[in-house]
């Protein structure tokens, strides 16, 4: 009779069956596979996912510093402050703010951190000119952007569409916003 305590031949962990061994690592490592083969699928599925905006409001999210280049050749290193549907705020320095257009941004290259997924969302339903308009008060120096050239000025006015500068030699320049590519508004202290 066998003694209900006794431990069977087959349950001593010190006996080892080759095949069996063999078949559990096998299904570890398809499992370990699947495993990340589902992450690289949820990684790749993030991915296209991503958008401009997505980067930008995550990089806003995390306080970092990015370099920002726009296709007319200028970088601007700075932390993200505000992403609009079709702008984004940099903080430049102390008190000098960058109001660009996502269409004249051509990378984003973050200093330093982990990647971000770029799935973020606006953090502002205002435009470029209502931004650009709210930063911007009578007096302070702007320089912007336009039409191949770089004009500075006092701001003079600004709206939604239009911003009028006070130009070095006193003449005014009147800039249609819709030309803008950005506006760096620079504090005069």
């Amino acid at each position: 009779m066998d003694d209900p305590g006794a431990r069977h031949p087959a349950d001593d962990p010190a006996r080892s069956d080759p095949t069996l061994d063999a078949w559990v690592a096998e299904v570890r490592s398809d499992s370990a596979a699947r495993d990340r083969s589902r992450v690289g699928a949820l990684r790749a599925h993030a991915a296209d996912d991503a958008t401009l905006v997505g980067v930008l409001a995550d990089l806003r999210e995390r306080g970092a510093t990015v370099v920002l280049r726009t296709v007319g050749g200028r970088n601007h290193r700075g932390e993200v402050l505000l992403v609009g549907p079709d702008a984004v705020v940099l903080r430049v320095g102390a008190r000098d703010w960058l109001v660009t257009r996502l269409a004249a941004v051509a990378s984003v290259r973050l200093i330093g951190g982990d990647p971000v997924d770029g799935e973020g969302s606006v953090t502002s339903t205002s435009r470029f000119g209502r931004i650009l308009a709210a930063a911007a008060q009578p007096g302070e120096w702007l320089r912007t952007a336009v039409g191949g050239e770089v004009l500075g000025g006092a701001v003079v006015t600004i709206t939604a569409e239009l911003a009028v500068l006070r130009l070095d030699g006193g003449d005014l320049a009147y800039l249609n916003l819709d030309a803008v590519e950005e506006a760096l508004l620079l504090s005069s202290g």
